[in-house]
Parts: C-alpha cells; sequence; structure tokens
C-alpha cells in the first residue's frame, strides 16, 4: 500500500469520523491545550522565562531564538521527562474506542525533549496564520516556507475549518512523512507520522490571549499498522506565541519526539532540533507569503488595469532611468521598478502535474510594504471568500 499512489494523496482508505469521535477528538485538543498552558506558565512565571541549567542544555541559535535539549540525566521511564503529562490517561481514555496516542508506549521509548524560545517580529495573528494550513495544497506550500522537509502527506479529516467569523481555528486530522537527511538515509528509513494538527488563540490564567498550534500523534484502526516503506514516528509538540510589545512576539516551542533506537540520538536531535526552531521562526514569513498570494490572486481575478512601460521609463521607487539594471513591472502596481530597489521572491504554485513549480515574482517595495502591513485576519477572510478552504486537497 502506499506505492503506486499518487504524492501527497492518502495512502489509506477514506478516514469517516462520527459526531461523537468529531467531539472526542475536540476533547482530547483542548485537555492537551489545557495542560500545556500550564507548562508555559510555569516556564514564565515560576522559571521567569527561563529554563534551569541543570535540566536543559543549550543546542543552537537562530537568529533571536535559541533552542535547548533536555539533559539525559533529567529524564525518566526511559527517556520521557516531565512532558509526559501530554499523554496523561486522562486524556487518551477519552477517545480509546476511536484512537490511541500510545502513552504506556510512547512514554517507554526513547525520546528526545526540545524547547525553541526567543523573541521575533510581527503578530501572534500572523504566527498562527503562518503555521496553519488546513489544506493538503496548503500544507505543500507551508512545507516549502518552513523548510520541514516534508516528503509526502495530506489532510486525513477536517474536524473545524476556519470560517469568516473565526479565521483561525483549525483541527485536522494529518498524514505526514519527514524525509531524512542525506546522512540519515544511510541508517534508517523516513519516518511518517498521523497526528491531530490544531490552530487558535487560548488565554493565560490572567487572562492574557496567546496564539497555539498543537501537533500530536493519534492512531487509527484505518490507518495502521504503517506503510513499510516508513518508520512511524510519535510526536507531541506544542508551539506558543505571546505578544510581549505592540511588534514583538515572544516565541516558546516544545516538542517530545520518538527516536527510532538511542544510538540514534545524536543523528536525529539536530535535525529534529533545528527543524523545530525554523517552525517557529518561519512562520512569520509563512504568513507573508499567504499574504502575498492573496493579492497576486486578487489582483489576476480583477483584472486590474496596470500601466505600461517603455525600457526609458524611470524607476517608480528610485526615480532614475537605468542604462543597466532597468528591472521589471512590478507583479501588483504594474509599474517599473529596477532591478536595484524592486524585491524578488519565489513563490511556488502546485500545477495541474501535481508538482510545485517555482515563479520569481518581482514586486515594489511599497507594495510588498502594503501587503505586509495587511492583517492575517484579512487574509484568511478573504481566502474562505475564495473557497482556499474548502477540501481537504
Amino acid at each position: 500500500m502506499g506505492s503506486s499512489k499518487a504524492q501527497y494523496t492518502s495512502p489509506y482508505a477514506p478516514l469517516v469520523l462520527t459526531t461523537k469521535e468529531r467531539k472526542q477528538l475536540r476533547q482530547l485538543a483542548e485537555s492537551l491545550i489545557e495542560v500545556n498552558v500550564d507548562s508555559y506558565e510555569e516556564f514564565l512565571y515560576a522559571n521567569d522565562g527561563k529554563l534551569p541549567e541543570r535540566e536543559w542544555k543549550f543546542f543552537r541559535r537562530d537568529e533571536q531564538v535559541e533552542t535547548y535539549v533536555r539533559r539525559r540525566d533529567k529524564y525518566n521511564l526511559n527517556g520521557f521527562g516531565a512532558p509526559q503529562k501530554l499523554h496523561a490517561d486522562s486524556f487518551t481514555r477519552t477517545v480509546t474506542s476511536l484512537s490511541s496516542t500510545r502513552s504506556e508506549e510512547f512514554s517507554s521509548l526513547n525520546v528526545a525533549d526540545i524547547r525553541s524560545i526567543g523573541k521575533r517580529d510581527g503578530t501572534i495573528e500572523e504566527a498562527v496564520h503562518g503555521a496553519m494550513c488546513p489544506t493538503t495544497e496548503m500544507m505543500r506550500y507551508n512545507s516549502e516556507y518552513l523548510e520541514d522537509g516534508m516528503e509526502d502527506g495530506c489532510v486525513l479529516a477536517i474536524i473545524d475549518n476556519v470560517t469568516q467569523e473565526d479565521p483561525f481555528t483549525s483541527l485536522s486530522v494529518r498524514w505526514g512523512v519527514t524525509e531524512n537527511s542525506p546522512i540519515l538515509r544511510k541508517v534508517i528509513k523516513s519516518y511518517d507520522h498521523v497526528y491531530l494538527d490544531a490552530t487558535g488563540f487560548t488565554k493565560l490564567s490572567n487572562g492574557e490571549r496567546v496564539g497555539y498550534h498543537l501537533v500530536h500523534s493519534v492512531d487509527f484502526k484505518g490507518t495502521t499498522p504503517c506503510l513499510p516503506q516508513y518508520f512511524r514516528g510519535q510526536v507531541a509538540s506544542i508551539g506558543f506565541w505571546r505578544q510581549v510589545e505592540p511588534n514583538v512576539v515572544q516565541i516558546h516551542g516544545h516538542g517530545v519526539y520518538q527516536l527510532p533506537f538511542e544510538r540514534a540520538r545524536n543523528l536525529f536531535i539536530p535535525a529534529i532540533a533545528t527543524s523545530l526552531s525554523k517552525s517557529m521562526i518561519h512562520v512569520f514569513y509563512a504568513s507573508t507569503m499567504k499574504k502575498l498570494r492573496c493579492a497576486i490572486r486578487e489582483q489576476r481575478m480583477q483584472m486590474l488595469f496596470r500601466p505600461q512601460w517603455s525600457a526609458n521609463h524611470p524607476c517608480g521607487v528610485c526615480k532614475k532611468k537605468r542604462t543597466m539594471h532597468k528591472g521589471s513591472s512590478c507583479e501588483l502596481c504594474g509599474e517599473h521598478v529596477c532591478k536595484l530597489c524592486r524585491i524578488t521572491h519565489k513563490v511556488p504554485t502546485v500545477e495541474l502535474d501535481n508538482k510545485m513549480h517555482h515563479s520569481k515574482t518581482h514586486l515594489c517595495p511599497f507594495c510588498l510594504l502594503t501587503v505586509s502591513n495587511k492583517t492575517a485576519a484579512e487574509t484568511v477572510r478573504a481566502e474562505v471568500g475564495a473557497g482556499q478552504y474548502g477540501t481537504l486537497q
């Protein structure tokens, strides 16, 4: 199964969830978010926004975000430390008849416990907007933006979709394959996950609003056993984004990842830590790219008039006539912009052949600023209105 299927389609039979099952999965997501809010508040208030050095070892720094790995001697249950409460029986018991997070099995495995903390310019709405991708096509675009190494995957079931009234709350079941690095491919095959994916906003005990993105492994009868060409992974992770200044967001990502075997720890942790750090940082870039894609689509749909320019036309930004670096027109306003002033983005697009193609999009700084300043909520509502979130694909 899965060997002859088209890429980015499900290798399993359609996952049909009953009303009761959907309710149970909502309860599971809510419980997981609640217990992680408690852990996040302990980090914020009891530990003053810092990780104890006796428990956490610094691993890497990406821009303003630092990533730490829990020290090996601070694990219990053969490697599963404090985050075992992500799999507490009180949560998994609610979905026993539906699926299993395999708490006992996960807690006995060797795992990597990783946190990424720091700050980033932006808003919490942009962070959640960048993280969410309720359809398979959007999963593929997000993989390009986040550089998460997704090799294959799809949305198996949508439980709660974004709407005009609630543009950030989503809950779905997904299947995804993460491609191993060239070094890891020599010792182990790529691994896949079946997981619950949730985005939205919640509140801390003081009433402060924070954004979240939850990823939590689940198993269904229809998605087991795992495919022979992959190793079935287990993951429990959540990212929180908190607005600490008008345009500054505090980042807190926490992930617990199953390791295939203990000797793979030193090979896997660098890849996992990098992935967590990038996913927490690059959501802001993903939001900007989604805004840009939406603006380009609206411009093309409306067939807006764009002025024509000649080779001798001055640049609309610097007002100079270039004999070299003549440039091209802005994709949005059509104004001539020279090569020195224009900003170029590679925009990915899934074409009819089901392959990802990239096209260079040239923009003037004014249009890019306008796009960036558009709120994430406006963009999602426009996407909902255009039917971008209507189906699994």
